[in-house]
């Protein structure tokens, strides 16, 4: 299998792959080992290259990142924490980590994550419900030139409310397979189906029930690493999800118990570029489309934060080592989001800047990087609103790869 050919000699490289492997690079895209750091340096499009921390998303690429242990900051501000400009929490420090259950690999790899916010977990929602205490294991096993994985997630929230408290406990199933078409085609496929658990100990005004159970909530991607050429892969993505349940909490001037049905179709299209083992580039454009089923008050009130009408990213990102022990990245972008408003249609645009360093020894990584705004993640672009106040977020992360 072209993953576990390129792990024996990453393995034994601290940094990038050498020439001899540079085809197969390429087409599975992994030219450093990593942590979510390196997404947030790279502009936080993680879909069109491979790194240790894409198993939030593509679950059955674990089997390919054994015996590692990552320390994970979160993102923070360095101004108000890990809270964003309107006070909500929406990151914090976790843990991962990863291991063969026997020497060769052949009973398969678990996964165990733990993160103090369920956001830094999400593989692609469109509930933006701040839920803590996230707990997630991944299982996945190679058979021949394939691996399937399965992933459990769960994270809780209480809130306190008039006369009593209300629980939200959201849980994710999901699977995964990875799989080569070919010499120069490899594959990935990523689900999970979502459930909603609500119950409140206060009296819930209008026809609303004291609990409420949804597994109506879904995600489904793909993507894949085509080889084009000696240094050239075409990196296509592909990602439809859909929420549905109703919401027992208030929502300030819309109806009692209000429902949330959402769809959102995610297309993007990517080229890796490696003008030399040593350097990566990344052009990738994206296109998002969401729909608001439910919604029935103005989009302020929009139950669980505004949904998007359409999105249009461009992100050049760029990695290159400078030297055997460090590696820099950096990325800039174009988001152009479209949104209703009372008054009609509303474009916002933004020109997203990150910057990153990598400092490898031995079987050690630290990363760290810097964005001028909140890393933009599948379900923050898509809900949470484009008019976010200038600042610095910073990710620092650890990893030391015991396996290798």
């Amino acid at each position: 299998m072209i993953l576990r050919r390129l792990r024996r000699i990453w393995s034994r490289s601290p940094g990038f792959l050498g020439a001899e492997l540079l085809g197969l690079a390429l087409l599975a895209a992994v030219p450093s080992a990593a942590t979510t750091a390196r997404i947030a340096a790279l502009g936080g499009r993680q879909d069109f290259f491979t790194d240790d921390a894409e198993t939030r998303r593509w679950c059955a690429a674990l089997a390919d990142y054994p015996g590692l242990l990552t320390i994970d900051s979160g993102r923070f501000d360095l101004g108000g924490g890990y809270h964003d400009q309107w006070g909500f929490l929406v990151s914090g420090p976790g843990v991962e980590l990863n291991a063969d259950l026997d020497a060769a690999g052949r009973w398969g790899t678990v996964g165990f994550l733990l993160t103090a916010r369920q956001q830094d977990a999400d593989p692609g929602s469109l509930y933006d419900k701040d839920l803590s205490g996230y707990v997630g294991g991944i299982y996945a096993r190679r058979f021949g030139s394939a691996t399937a994985a399965v992933r459990y997630g769960r994270a809780s929230d209480t809130t306190d409310r008039t006369g009593g408290v209300l629980k939200t406990t959201r849980t994710d199933l999901g699977c995964g397979l990875r799989m080569d078409l070919g010499q120069k085609v490899m594959l990935d496929l990523g689900g999970e189906l979502r459930g909603i658990s609500q119950s409140s100990t206060s009296p819930v005004p209008g026809d609303a029930v004291g609990n409420q159970d949804s597994w109506r909530s879904f995600g489904l991607r793909g993507r894949a690493f085509v080889q084009l050429g000696e240094r050239v892969a075409l990196v296509p993505v592909a990602e439809y999800i859909h929420e549905k349940f109703h919401l027992l909490e208030d929502v300030e001037g819309s109806l009692d118990n209000p429902p949330l049905d959402r769809d959102l179709v995610h297309l993007g299209l990517a080229l890796d570029l490696f003008p030399d083992p040593d350097k990566m580039l990344v052009c990738s454009g994206e296109w998002l489309a969401g729909s608001d089923n439910a919604r029935i008050t103005l989009p302020a009130d929009s139950p669980g934060g505004q949904l998007i009408d359409q999105a249009v990213v461009f992100r050049l990102a760029f990695e290159t080592r400078l030297h055997p022990l460090l590696t820099a990245r950096a990325a800039v972008g174009l988001e152009t989001v479209t949104r209703d408003s009372p008054t009609g249609n509303q474009d916002t645009d933004h020109v997203p800047l990150s910057m990153g360093l990598s400092l490898s020894v031995a079987r050690m990584t630290l990363d760290l990087a810097v964005s001028d705004r909140l890393p933009q993640t599948i379900t923050r672009l898509a809900i949470v609103s484009p008019e976010d106040e200038d600042s610095t977020w910073l990710t620092v992360d650890f990893r030391y790869g015991f396996g290798l």
